[in-house]
Parts: C-alpha cells; sequence; structure tokens
C-alpha cells in the first residue's frame, strides 16, 4: 500500500525509472521520478481534444523528487481517456511538483481535461500560477480530479481559484490531504473556485478556507475541515447548495457565509457542524423546512 491508504494499492509491481519523457508514459504503467528533474516542455498525456479509444492509466510515484515544470509552462496536461495517478513512497514524504513561472490560461501546473482524471494519493503540487482560474490545478468541463492526500499548496490565480478551479460538469472529491496557501485576484476563493455548475464532495482532510461555490453543489460529509480562511472559508451564492451527504463528524468544522439558505433536505439538526463567517451572526436549523440557515 503506498502513503498508507487503502484506496490505492501496487503490490509486486515492476517500476520504471522515469526521466521526465513524457513519450514515455503514453501507453501506460507505472514510474517512479529517479532523480530531481526538470521537464524540458509539458508532459502531454494523449491528445488535446480526443477521448483514448482505451483508457490509460499512469501511476507515477515521485519517490521523494522534485519535479519542476518548464518555465511559464504547465507541468502536466491530461487529457480524455488517461488517469494520472500521483503518489509519493518515499519515507520522506517530500516528493512534489512545482511550478517555474507563470502560466497564461488556467491550471497554472495541471489541466484536466473532459473525460480526464487526477487520482492524488501523495506528494505535493505547488507554486503554480496561472493568468487564468487555478493557480496549481484547473478541473476542466467533465473531468474528474480525486484527491486521498498529499497537499495542493501555494498557487496563485490572476482570476479565480488560487490553487484549484473546478468547472462545468466536473467533479472534485477530496477524501483526505491539504489544501492551503492560496491566492487569487478574489480573496474568497483563494484555494477553490467551483465557477460553473460543477460538483465538490468533501469528504474529508483541510482547506484553509478560501472556499467559493458560485453555481454548483457542495456535498460534505466525515471529516472535512474548512476553517482559518482570511476572507471566509465557505462562500455560498444564491446558485449553489450545500448537501449533506453522510455522517458529519466534529464541531464548527465549516465556516459558512453568503446566502441566508445554504442547505436544503437536512434531516437532523447538524447546525453544531457549522459557525458563521460573519459577525454577530450564527447558524441555525429549521426542522420544519429541513433547512441550514444563517441568522
Amino acid at each position: 500500500f503506498c502513503d498508507q491508504q487503502l484506496y490505492h494499492e501496487h503490490v509486486n509491481v515492476g517500476w520504471t525509472m522515469w526521466d521526465g519523457d513524457a513519450k514515455k508514459l503514453q501507453t501506460g504503467g507505472y514510474f517512479a521520478v529517479g532523480d530531481n528533474l526538470t521537464l524540458a516542455d509539458t508532459v502531454v498525456l494523449g491528445t488535446a481534444g480526443q477521448t483514448a479509444q482505451k483508457s490509460v492509466d499512469v501511476y507515477l510515484c515521485l519517490n521523494g523528487m522534485t519535479v519542476t515544470a518548464p518555465q511559464n509552462k504547465q507541468a502536466f496536461q491530461i487529457n480524455g481517456g488517461y488517469t494520472l495517478h500521483i503518489c509519493d513512497c518515499s519515507s520522506e514524504k517530500t516528493g512534489k511538483i512545482q511550478g517555474n513561472g507563470k502560466f497564461t490560461g488556467s491550471g497554472g501546473l495541471i489541466s484536466i481535461a473532459e473525460k480526464g482524471t487526477l487520482m492524488q494519493y501523495g506528494g505535493s503540487i505547488t507554486n503554480g500560477c496561472s493568468s487564468g482560474n487555478g493557480g496549481n490545478i484547473a478541473v476542466t468541463a467533465n473531468a474528474t480530479y480525486t484527491i486521498y492526500g498529499g497537499k495542493v499548496i501555494s498557487g496563485v490565480s490572476n482570476n479565480l481559484g488560487g490553487n484549484i478551479s473546478v468547472s462545468a460538469g466536473a467533479v472534485f472529491t477530496m477524501h483526505g490531504g491539504e489544501i492551503s496557501g492560496g491566492s487569487a485576484k478574489t480573496t474568497n476563493c483563494n484555494n477553490i473556485i467551483m465557477a460553473v455548475a460543477g460538483t465538490m464532495d468533501l469528504r474529508g482532510g483541510y482547506i484553509q478556507g478560501g472556499v467559493r461555490a458560485t453555481n454548483g453543489t457542495v456535498k460534505l460529509s466525515g471529516t472535512i475541515r474548512i476553517t482559518d480562511g482570511t476572507a471566509s472559508n465557505l462562500s455560498v451564492n444564491k446558485n449553489s447548495i450545500i448537501k449533506i451527504n453522510g455522517l458529519l463528524t466534529g464541531t464548527k468544522q465549516v465556516g459558512v457565509s453568503g446566502v441566508t439558505v445554504f442547505a436544503t433536505g437536512v434531516t437532523e439538526d447538524v447546525s453544531a457542524f457549522f459557525f458563521a463567517d460573519t459577525a454577530g451572526k450564527s447558524v441555525a436549523y429549521d426542522q420544519e423546512k429541513k433547512e441550514l440557515k444563517l441568522v
């Protein structure tokens, strides 16, 4: 098991040392970074605008090493039909993918195209910078990103989503790990922006506030914690809604702001799980309407 995550297993697997050559990854397999390296160009998995006829899984163990993006370019583009699995099996857990200047576009370090998938089990994705949305990662239309462990940190966006942006039809699921230290032009989305009809399924881990749900669904369950935001923690507008998607554990785990009624279809009083970001406000449960609201 990698990083002690039960979701990720590679027993009796033959690993190939990877030197940054994108061609070696195109047919899938298990690769480990042998030494610190700077990519000569963006690693493009598949073909832009196309979906591979057969699904391809690329497992990349950072192995405690640092992979640096080309100057002012992304490190990885994941196209349709490809799944990139990122882990760090080193005892030090120091493996990371880091930025190198500003990328013109969205997803400063990694972009996930339609029907593409990113699975993160460990390692850090850090110091990406974009002129668009998602300083570190852009989950574009109908793409998928799931994080079980590791970190997404210190991304900078000149627009929205300092660390991550989630677009129309995209699904972002968080079981664990950390998302923090992001910076965006709009401070209430310093870490994550869900801009248009996306889905965020937040089950565990820690987000340092700055999550903005402009349009879409935020599912909450488990031990997810969204606190310590500089402007707000979880900001929900009138076109978005929070759904309680399972047992919630803990108290004052998620700070909320925005619309008065922020969660509907709530079958029991879980108001203690939340707290109001706005001074003078509190979170209340309306048993008759089965709503959570700011009062």
